[in-house]
C-alpha cells in the first residue's frame, strides 16, 4: 500500500478485557464465559470497513477479520487456502485457476461465487470507484488500461468465472508473490447481489454483509465497533472467540495505565516505557516491513531545492531517535526500503546498501548553505510542520524539530493534528514538511517505490523524476529477477541518494505488552493481524 497503506501509521492497539475473556467456566452458571476480545483503534473511526476503500492498516485489521480473499496466511506467513480451496498455476506464471470451497457463504446466507471475485475485482478497477490501493490489482492483464478509462470493456481485464466456482485470472507478468498479496484486505470480496441492491451497504452494521469469520454485529459511530463470530464463515469451527469490540483511546499513557490497572490485557506502551520493558523482557516485539520517514512536500519552499532536502535529512541524527528517544527496537534506516523487505532475490535492504551517513552534519550545512545561494537567501524562514497527534509521530516531529535547530539553527513551529485530518492534509498535499510512515502490503520492495512514481495515487510528496518513473516501469515488466532487482536499486538511489525527495528515518517495530492467557493472534511484519484462531487459555 504499495502502501502507501501508510498514509499514517495506522496500527491497531489490542485491548483485551480481562472480565469476560477468560474462556472458562462461570462457577455460579457452570457454563461457559463468552470470550470476548477487547481492542483499540488509537487512530479512532475508521473512514470505511469497504475493503476496496480502505487506505490504512487499522482498518485493514478489522477488514481482516470480516473478509476472506482467495487465500489466507498461516501462524508462519505461508499461503494456506482461503475461500479457494485449490489452485494451479501455469508453465509461465502467468495464469492462475481458483476452485472455490462450495461450503463459503455470506453472512446472510449467500453462496460466496467465483462470479463475487469478479465484480469485486472489476469494481475495485472502475476509473471512477476511486479505491485507493488500486495498483494492486495492476499485476492482472489489462487492469491498469481499464483502471484509467483507455479499456472500456470490463471482459478484457484478466479475471473471469468459469463456473460458479471456478475463478481464472490472467497476469500480464509472473509475480512470484501474487498468491500472498490475494490475502490482503484491499483484494477481498464484496457480496455483488447485496453491493447491487444497496450501494450503501457498507455504512452501517445493519446492512453490512462479509464473509470472514466474524459479521459487523455493531458500530456506533465514532465510539465502538463489534464484530461477532460469523455462524455461516465456512470453518466456524476454528473461530473460538465469540466476539471482538474496537473502543477508540488516543492515548497510549491512558491504554497503559488501563492495563496496570487489569483493565486491558494488551496494549501498545507509551514510548518512553519501551526500553525498559524491552529489556525486562515483559514485552513482545515484533518487526515490520514499514518506514517511518519525514515527508517534504517537493513543491512547496523551500524543499522545492534538493540542497535544503538534502540538509534537513543528513542533519538527523536517527541513531538518537531510535535507542535514546522512542526506544522500541526500532532500526536507523539509510535508505527508503525498510529491512527485511524482500527485492524477489534476497532482502532488499541488504542488497541495497546504505545510501547516506546517519548525523552528517557538516554535510548537512554545507547543502543548506549552497541551497540558500541557490534560492537567494541568506537564511531560511521559520517553517510549520504538521505532525500526527499519535505520540509516537509527536515524538518524532519533537526530535527532529530540536535537530534541526541545533545542527542547522532553523525554527521550525510544529502543528499537531488528529490523525484522520493529518492524512487528509498529507493527501491534498496541504503541508510543508511532516513525519510520515509508509507499509508492505505484501513482501517485494515494488509494492513501495511506485508511490513516489510522478503519476501514483500516492505520490503526495510531489516528487517527479522521468528516470525514477521509467526504471520502475522497467521493473513492472522485467521477467529476469536479478535484472528486475537492479532496476529497482537503480531507482532507489535516484529517490534517496541523487534527490533525497523524503528523510527516511528507522525501519518499524511494535512492541505490545500483553496478557499471557491470550493466544495464536498471528502478527506479520507484511500483513495485518489475523484473530480467526485467537483464544483465551484458562
Amino acid at each position: 500500500m504499495g502502501t502507501r497503506s501508510g498514509l499514517a501509521l495506522s496500527l491497531t492497539l489490542l485491548l483485551v478485557g480481562v472480565l469476560s475473556a477468560t474462556g472458562m467456566l462461570d462457577p455460579a452458571l457452570g457454563a461457559p464465559v463468552r470470550q470476548v476480545l477487547r481492542m483499540n483503534l488509537e487512530t479512532g473511526e475508521p473512514a470505511t470497513l469497504d475493503p476496496a476503500k480502505i487506505d490504512n492498516r487499522a482498518a485493514g485489521t478489522i477488514a481482516k477479520q470480516l473478509f476472506e480473499g482467495l487465500t489466507r496466511l498461516d501462524q508462519n506467513g505461508n499461503i494456506i487456502p482461503g475461500v479457494a480451496e485449490r489452485w494451479t498455476v501455469s508453465g509461465d506464471g502467468k495464469g492462475y485457476t481458483f476452485i472455490l470451497r462450495r461450503n463459503a457463504r455470506w453472512s446472510n446466507g449467500d453462496p460466496v461465487t467465483a462470479q463475487d471475485f469478479v465484480y469485486s475485482y472489476v469494481r475495485a478497477l472502475g476509473p471512477k470507484f476511486g479505491a485507493p490501493l488500486v495498483d494492486n490489482l495492476f499485476f492482472l492483464v489489462n487492469a491498469e488500461g481499464f483502471n484509467d478509462g483507455k479499456i472500456a470493456d470490463a471482459t478484457q481485464v484478466g479475471i473471469r468465472a468459469t463456473d460458479e466456482f471456478t475463478l481464472e485470472i490472467r497476469l500480464h507478468t509472473p509475480a512470484p508473490f501474487f498468491l500472498k498479496l490475494l490475502s490482503f484486505f484491499s483484494v477481498m470480496p464484496v457480496n455483488q447481489r447485496v453491493e447491487q441492491q444497496n450501494p450503501r451497504w457498507m455504512n452501517e452494521a445493519a446492512t453490512f454483509v462479509t464473509n470472514g469469520p466474524f459479521r459487523l454485529a455493531q458500530w456506533v459511530h465514532e465510539q465502538r465497533i463489534v464484530l461477532e463470530r460469523n455462524p455461516n464463515y465456512w470453518a466456524r469451527d476454528r473461530v473460538r472467540l465469540d466476539a471482538i469490540e474496537f473502543t477508540m483511546v488516543a492515548s497510549r499513557a491512558t491504554a497503559y495505565q488501563l492495563f496496570q490497572t487489569g483493565q486491558l490485557d494488551a496494549v501498545f506502551p507509551p514510548p518512553e516505557l519501551t526500553g525498559r520493558l524491552i529489556a525486562e523482557k515483559k514485552v513482545l516485539v515484533r518487526p515490520q516491513a514499514r518506514t517511518f520517514f519525514v515527508r517534504f512536500n517537493n513543491k512547496v519552499a523551500p524543499f522545492t531545492n534538493v540542497n535544503i532536502r538534502k540538509a534537513f535529512s543528513l542533519a538527523i541524527n536517527r541513531q538518537a531517535i531510535a535507542r535514546r528517544i522512542l526506544q522500541g527496537g526500532q532500526i536507523p534506516l539509510r535508505g527508503f526500503i525498510p529491512h527485511g523487505l524482500s527485492s524477489g532475490t534476497g532482502d532488499f535492504r541488504r542488497q541495497a546498501g546504505d545510501l547516506y551517513r546517519d548525523n552528517d552534519r557538516t554535510r548537512a550545512r554545507e547543502h543548506l548553505q549552497q541551497g540558500l545561494r541557490e534560492l537567494g537567501l541568506n537564511a531560511l524562514p521559520e517553517l510549520t510542520m504538521r505532525a500526527s497527534s499519535a505520540e509516537i509521530f509527536t515524538k518524532i516531529a519533537q526530535a527532529v524539530q530540536a535537530q534541526w535547530k541545533q545542527a542547522l539553527n532553523v525554527t521550525v513551529r510544529i502543528e499537531i493534528m488528529e490523525p484522520r485530518a493529518l492524512t487528509a492534509a498529507v493527501r491534498s498535499k496541504n503541508y510543508v514538511v511532516a513525519p510520515f510512515s509508509t507499509g508492505a502490503d505484501y513482501d517485494d520492495a515494488f509494492n513501495l517505490v511506485t508511490q513516489f512514481m510522478s503519476d501514483d495515487f500516492f505520490n503526495f510528496t510531489n516528487y517527479a523524476n522521468a528516470e525514477y518513473d521509467r526504471l520502475i516501469r522497467a521493473a513492472s515488466v522485467e521477467t529476469n529477477a536479478q535484472r528486475r532487482t537492479q532496476l529497482m536499486i537503480d531507482a532507489e538511489k535516484i529517490l534517496i541518494q541523487q534527490d533525497m525527495a523524503i528523510a527516511p528515518l528507522y525501519t518499524g517495530t511494535e512492541v505490545i505488552l500483553q496478557n499471557p492467557k491470550l493466544k495464536n493472534i498471528y502478527r506479520y511484519a507484511v500483513a495485518e493481524d489475523d484473530f480467526r484462531d485467537a483464544f483465551f487459555e484458562p
